[in-house]
């Protein structure tokens, strides 16, 4: 993707990356380099006795603030700052002179819309996040890969797990539930009432019945107070968001430090998969980085053309094009791109599919 940009007149050493280290492809990491890209070195940066999201924010201000100390943005026609979660334009909209009037940004994630959302931006970002063309067609392949790696885990584990607790019935754990239901005893839990099948008060007393709980809630759906309940051994595996969902640097305190992010942790019966990262982020990164995701690249591609031509003068999200994004799905529906997977999971895609349109519409 950065290739094309680069052949459209984008000039590498004005190119300034940071990825994060369960999901950077060590290869990709050494390539930018060698095209000259200014890539923090911080991006694979992991310490398993630190809190990575509090790391992480820490490297991103490092990250953000020496760029404007090298830098001065008034000299570009424009400045795109495309995100993941919302922290890079969070920054920038804290730190940056306001007067600046060439600032465009671009997020990505819902997590990222829903941070930012609560701010009042200065500079316009435009909302790839929520557009329907991502959430009908990207949504469902993510979800068949987390799907698929969380398959690969569960096989591979020794005793194979019967009891398995899904915490959060959100959207996508009841995708997970509705694949795992006629294999094992699953249960859910939810914050929700609603959507729990029980009530909070029993937790508790239910979790040692568990020999996997898989966490889909992006919060810390378990606390470290809630550990002394678990069944002994258990597995914790996170199909979410970063390293929050079972309060991972508790456990990862009680062993030996490690900078490698993709372990597998046994503590004290207690096993943490891939250091309580999501297990679709693991360093298989082939199996990661499919020719599905030409979608996604897609998406980020045409909303950087998008920001180069977004008149500055408007602030807050705005929305992906809606001419690009139909000609994108012309395409999908053309060349049948977004179905070409191993369709591993064809049920837990259909319903992905079907809770992607609900949210749509």
């Amino acid at each position: 993707m950065f290739t094309k940009a680069f052949q459209k007149g984008l000039k590498p050493q004005n190119l300034f990356v940071i990825g994060k280290c369960y999901s950077i492809d060590p290869i990709v990491y050494n390539q930018l380099n060698e095209d000259g890209v200014k890539v923090s070195p911080q991006s694979a940066y992991f310490n398993s006795y630190t809190a990575y999201d509090e790391e992480f924010d820490k490297h991103i201000n490092e990250f953000f603030t020496s760029i404007i100390k090298k830098l001065d943005l008034k000299n570009f026609d424009k400045v795109i700052i495309l995100d993941d979660g919302g922290f890079l334009i969070r920054i920038a909209n804290e730190i940056l002179p306001h007067t600046l009037e060439n600032i465009v940004g671009i997020e990505q994630t819902s997590a990222g819309f829903n941070r930012l959302s609560k701010l009042n931006l200065f500079f316009p970002v435009i909302n790839t996040a929520r557009s329907w063309v991502k959430m009908k067609y990207e949504s469902p392949i993510i979800i068949n890969l987390a799907l698929r790696k969380l398959h690969e885990k569960i096989e591979h584990l020794t005793p194979r797990p019967k009891n398995i607790l899904i915490m959060g019935y959100g959207t996508l754990g009841q995708i997970i539930f509705s694949f795992l239901k006629d294999k094992y005893d699953i249960s859910y839990f939810d914050a929700n009432p609603s959507r729990s099948m029980f009530p909070s008060k029993q937790l508790n007393s239910r979790l040692s019945h568990f020999d996997l709980i898989i966490g889909s809630t992006g919060e810390c759906s378990l606390s470290n107070q809630a550990f002394k309940y678990l069944k002994k051994p258990v597995v914790l595996a996170s199909v979410s968001s970063s390293d929050r969902e079972f309060d991972s640097l508790f456990l990862r305190k009680k062993i030996s430090q490690t900078s490698n992010c993709h372990t597998d942790l046994c503590i004290q019966g207690i096993t943490l998969l891939n250091c309580g990262f999501p297990v679709n982020f693991d360093d298989d990164y082939s199996a990661i980085d499919t020719d599905n995701f030409q979608l996604t690249r897609s998406l980020i591609f045409g909303a950087i053309c998008q920001a180069y031509l977004t008149n500055v003068n408007t602030k807050g999200f705005l929305e992906l094009d809606h001419q690009f994004q139909q000609a994108l799905e012309t395409e999908l529906i053309k060349d049948n791109e977004y179905e070409k997977t191993d369709h591993f999971h064809n049920r837990g895609l259909k319903r992905a599919r079907e809770s992607s349109s609900e949210k749509i519409h």
